[in-house]
């Protein structure tokens, strides 16, 4: 069976019709024969006729079928043979999926990633930290591949609630799955600090999760608002003062040095550049204020510079709407995504096991999206075909000359 990955080239061959107007337009002149006399040739009554026909046949031959194979060429044909599909089924197009979260990451050794990687042909790296749509870029990469025995690699550690059952019935069956688990099977979290006000006093908190336990430990410190910048008029400072006792008494979450929020109402003068802090947390931030539900309603602007969250509000200072805003922007600083890494639990192996399957067959319905094409051997039958133009025209050239002298 032969496919065409570019049929639209097909209609090349009406340039077929090229050559053989050209033969049929030429024009031939009668040769003129010189004689030493007329005084033998007979008169003849009949008249003269012109025999129109093709010059050269074999020359418009080798010309048409010059072109015929140029038009095939481009077409881009595809012989689908026992032998290319078996060169198919041979090569392996590999996804290599990373769990690039804190937990997994450092567990992935560099030379088994780049021994997966080798393994296939052809093969790309994806990393993310959501392994669910982590699998469904892979899954699409893999349907716009070359022809080739389909795989998904996926190297995590697997904590609990990472992929689902769900997850990989959407991996077509043509593909398979193999998943490596990284680190150890079971490891408590590690300690996080969830710090939060409490009226006049700051508690410092400290999440650890366990195998079968959960704490959460609160260590009562004095309330510092160090990285929490209120700029207000100078008239309304006992009303920011009474803002921040609501915003202490609502438990919001303690700001940070490290982290700092200004907090801007209208008419405050600046209270001159902050101090640079850890960059790209003030980014997840202003997304997280933006999308609370808190402050609908209410006319805020969020940016971020220099480290630093920076929320223009257009409400008194003294009003339950600023006192919103504030609590909602020290909230922000909170990223919930930063306690994923804590989960203990692991899906057990006997589950990972279930879930690999070996690849399928090579998809030879797939051949559209191949860079393999048959069209260089037209390419050379072309190039062989105008080398014996050549030498044609030039014989027929001498040949017409040698006659002409011999007439002579």
């Amino acid at each position: 069976m032969i496919a065409w990955l570019f049929p639209a080239a097909l209609a090349g061959l009406l340039a077929v019709a090229g050559p053989i107007l050209v033969h049929l337009l030429h024009r031939q002149q009668a040769r003129r024969i010189v004689v030493p006399t007329v005084r033998f040739v007979r008169a003849s009554e009949l008249s003269s006729a012109r025999l129109r026909r093709v010059a050269d046949p074999w020359l418009l031959v080798i010309r048409a079928a010059i072109v015929a194979c140029a038009a095939l060429a481009l077409a881009r044909p595809l012989v689908l043979n026992d032998a290319r599909r078996a060169g198919w089924s041979d090569r392996i197009a590999r996804v290599v999926l990373v769990d690039a979260s804190a937990s997994a990451r450092q567990h992935i050794d560099d030379a088994q990633l780049d021994a997966e990687v080798s393994g296939g042909t052809p093969a790309t790296v994806i990393e993310t930290t959501n392994l669910r749509s982590g699998v469904r870029r892979a899954i699409a990469w893999l349907n716009a591949s070359p022809p080739a025995r389909r795989e998904i690699v996926i190297l995590s550690d697997f904590q609990a609630g990472t992929i689902s059952n769900r997850d990989v019935e959407q991996v077509p069956p043509g593909i398979g799955l193999r998943l490596v688990q990284a680190g150890a099977t079971s490891a408590a979290g590690e300690g996080r600090t969830i710090d939060v006000l409490d009226g006049e006093r700051r508690l410092d908190g400290r999440l650890e999760l366990g195998d079968s336990t959960t704490s959460l430990v609160y260590e009562a410190r004095a309330a510092a608002l160090d990285g929490l910048t209120i700029q207000a008029p100078p008239a309304q400072a006992a009303g920011v003062a009474r803002l921040l006792r609501v915003v202490r008494a609502a438990g919001a979450v303690a700001p940070s040095a490290q982290e700092p929020i200004v907090i801007r109402f209208p008419g405050a003068s600046s209270a001159g550049e902050v101090a640079r802090s850890t960059e790209g947390w003030a980014s997840g931030a202003a997304h997280r204020l933006l999308r609370s539900p808190e402050i609908r309603g209410i006319d805020v602007r969020v940016s971020h510079a220099s480290g630093a969250l920076i929320v223009d509000v257009k409400a008194d200072p003294t009003s339950l709407e600023a006192a919103l805003v504030v609590k909602a922007a020290l909230d922000a600083r909170l990223d919930p995504r930063s306690f994923d890494d804590l989960e203990p639990r692991r899906i057990d192996e006997a589950t990972l096991t279930r879930w690999s399957r070996p690849p399928g067959a090579a998809d030879a319905s797939a051949w559209r999206q191949t860079d393999e094409s048959d069209g260089r051997w037209l390419w050379a039958l072309a190039l062989a075909l105008l080398i014996v133009e050549g030498m044609v025209r030039k014989s027929s050239g001498a040949a017409s000359q040698a006659r002409e002298q011999h007439a002579a």
